[in-house]
């Protein structure tokens, strides 16, 4: 998948030769791989390092197989390194390297070694690792492209671009919103009750509450998605998506109902 070249690539500059391991991660086809290898590895080149300098090593690659083994990823580098000038090491998917903390942390005493590594499975994008190589680690997180970045660049119809955007985007995992609700009791008194919402979108103290539909083709499935967002107790913006391609309607209770589409591509769908 294309990544926003500028941002990622600019931010990867910015730490160049920083004496730091640096961390890319994000989920699987977000770009990290075309990021390093293809847009860092042209950059470095455009600015006169030598190809023989730039040491990069996808370890998801059947062939190097026997580089998974942390001594021999070890030797290899070392191996590879003939003079004093800034080496730069590149590995992908490095969670496949045996004992890779060990091995990252052992890169950090070779003087000339600029050492950049991408991670994609729960284990390395968990807190521990970013823990392990605080102080001696920078992380630049990578997100797939938002629906708006993708159809600015599809030739096609926007729902075109959304059915071919839908593939691409499947098995992505989406946490259901919790809200916390306070209710008054029959006895005066107050007690707590979780809703539950498909999006809770926050930002400082504000929030965005969406609910998600196929369609509301009917006076009992309008109902129905309503329900959740009627029950909670605050003024925030309450947004019901659909997938048809509707014309964007707002009721009595403040509740609007917009398509997909729009809701993704217009920039203040979810103004609080």
């Amino acid at each position: 998948m294309v990544i926003r070249r500028d941002g990622y690539l600019g931010k990867l500059i910015g730490k160049e030769r920083n004496g730091l391991i640096k961390v890319v991660t994000g989920v699987r086809r977000c770009g990290k791989t075309y990021l390093l290898f293809n847009l860092f590895h042209d950059h470095l080149l455009s600015t006169g390092v030598d190809e023989s300098h730039i040491i990069g090593i996808a370890l998801d690659d059947r062939s190097n197989k026997k580089l998974r083994d942390p001594d021999n990823m070890l030797e290899y580098v070392k191996s590879r390194i003939k003079d004093d000038q800034t080496y730069y090491v590149i590995l992908d998917e490095v969670q496949m390297l045996g004992e890779f903390e060990d091995v990252l942390n052992s890169f950090l005493h070779i003087r000339n070694a600029d050492v950049y590594v991408t991670g994609s499975n729960s284990r390395f994008l968990s807190t521990d690792v970013i823990t392990e190589f605080r102080g001696r680690g920078d992380e630049i997180r990578v997100h797939p492209l938002s629906f708006r970045e993708y159809a600015s660049a599809y030739e096609g119809s926007n729902d075109e671009a959304w059915d071919d955007y839908e593939l691409r985007i499947r098995g992505y995992r989406v946490d259901v919103g919790i809200v916390e609700h306070y209710v008054q009791n029959g006895d005066g008194k107050r007690s707590k009750r979780r809703l539950e919402v498909d999006f809770v979108a926050t930002k400082g103290s504000q929030k965005c509450y969406v609910q998600s539909a196929f369609s509301m083709s009917d006076p009992d499935k309008i109902k129905q998605e309503e329900r959740p967002l009627l029950s909670i107790g605050d003024s925030f913006k309450k947004t019901i998506v659909v997938r048809e391609n509707i014309k964007t309607r707002r009721n009595e209770d403040g509740i609007m109902t917009m398509g997909i589409c729009n809701f993704l591509l217009e920039e203040d769908s979810l103004n609080y």
